[in-house]
């Protein structure tokens, strides 16, 4: 329980839409000293950032180390 409530207070989702209907969600990881990742996506709807949301924060660790790998990766090699 304990591990499960640290965590979750690590993973911070939200969204917004402005006045035009253009609607963004907000991802961010942190390690427990600060933060390691923030995203700020454009999404096509209200129901698509909830979908990311809900994604994002049952798999931040995975979706981080995914990203890392593919800033990584030297393009000449791939």
């Amino acid at each position: 329980l304990a591990e499960n409530m640290r965590r979750r207070a690590m993973i911070e989702v939200s969204h917004d839409q402005d006045k035009d209907g253009v609607c963004r969600v907000h991802l961010k990881l942190s390690d427990g000293l600060g933060e390691i990742a923030a995203l700020r996506l454009l999404c096509g709807s209200e129901t698509q950032a909830d979908k990311i949301e809900a994604n994002f924060r049952a798999s931040a660790e995975l979706y981080y180390n995914k990203i890392m790998e593919i800033l990584l990766t030297d393009e000449r090699e791939a």
